[in-house]
């Protein structure tokens, strides 16, 4: 473990993710600078196990620490896959991450390759996120789809 703080621009040496050029590892991951030092990786997945063709479900989870969310990742069984909007429910209000329904391709990353938000969205204790999906399959019966939202809890 090196020493705080490190050059700018220099990833935490704690966090690995499977690269096929480990030189680009620091690209994948947020700086130091965004994300604070002491802070423990948390992912949060959201599973929608039979989703039927063109169908919408959501699904809601109620978070018990603070959260700075930094990447997302999307899976899907169909080809087609899915379009995604992500909500903050905070005291009162409602928030949409996004200015529209995404499609999978376009703002969901792989495993290896998770999408990287402009900014860490910072989510307080007991706010709520809900993940609205699509299914845009139009061949498969039912599909597995899952959203990950990558982020540290603060020490």
């Amino acid at each position: 473990m090196s020493t705080f703080p490190l050059p700018f621009g220099q990833t935490h040496p704690e966090i690995f993710l499977p690269q096929r050029d480990p030189g680009l590892g620091k690209f994948f991951i947020p700086p130091v600078i965004e994300l604070p030092f002491e802070a423990e990786l948390k992912a949060l997945s959201y599973q929608f196990k039979t989703v039927p063709v063109l169908q919408v479900k959501k699904l809601s989870m109620a978070l018990d620490t603070d959260f700075l969310c930094w990447g997302i990742t999307g899976f899907s069984t169909d080809p087609l896959g899915f379009s995604f909007q992500i909500y903050q429910d905070h005291v009162d209000r409602q928030r949409a991450w996004f200015n529209k329904h995404q499609r999978q391709a376009n703002a969901a990353g792989t495993a290896q390759f998770p999408f990287l938000l402009r900014e860490v969205v910072p989510v307080a204790q007991g706010d709520a996120l809900m993940v609205e999906i699509k299914n845009l399959a139009n061949v498969n019966t039912t599909s597995f789809i899952e959203i990950v939202l990558y982020g540290g809890v603060p020490a």
